[in-house]
């Protein structure tokens, strides 16, 4: 089975036009630089045959944006509040009892997120891994997510890839 945990893009900030933290939208920025990542990405990632994001905006819009740029249906998008809420054991139980698809994507927040990797991938959770906006970890296991059972395939980052373009001109 194939996992890509992903971190949504840059949010606007904290401010009090908002309701909750879970209104912040996208911004226009960080749509652009996602669009622009997902396309370097795209040959090197598996295509999600489903998405599951927190019920946050950001992390729909992550998706939306994910789902059109792939030309995939929206329709293999789900939200579930395991992915904002939970711990990163109790997301990875979730996902043990959960029917899932070889190749599936997670977007949602850190430091929730980072736990997450260190504990399918066998580092210490306690220390965590950051996870920037936008960032990616496509991890590979032999059967179902568990902890230390899977196999770090690629990392990516929008800031990586926005560094090595500069780099290359």
């Amino acid at each position: 089975m194939n996992l890509v945990i992903m971190r949504h893009g840059q949010a606007e900030a904290r401010n009090r036009s908002h309701d909750s933290d879970a209104d912040r939208n996208l911004t226009k920025e960080g749509s652009e630089t996602l669009k622009n990542f997902i396309s370097t990405i795209d040959p090197w990632f598996p295509k999600p045959e489903k998405i599951i994001t927190s019920p946050t905006r950001r992390t729909q819009q992550t998706a939306e944006i994910l789902c059109k740029h792939l030309k995939i249906s929206p329709f293999i998008v789900l939200t579930d509040p395991m992915i904002l809420n939970g711990s990163a054991g109790e997301i990875i139980s979730f996902l043990e009892d959960e029917s899932l698809p070889e190749n599936l994507w997670i977007i949602g927040h850190q430091p929730t997120l980072g736990q997450f990797l260190c504990a399918l991938i066998g580092l210490d959770v306690f220390k965590g891994f950051q996870f920037k906006p936008g960032d990616c970890a496509y991890v590979k296991f032999p059967d179902k997510p568990g902890v230390n059972q899977g196999r770090l395939i690629s990392y990516a980052s929008p800031d990586l890839i926005e560094r090595n373009l500069h780099n290359d001109l």
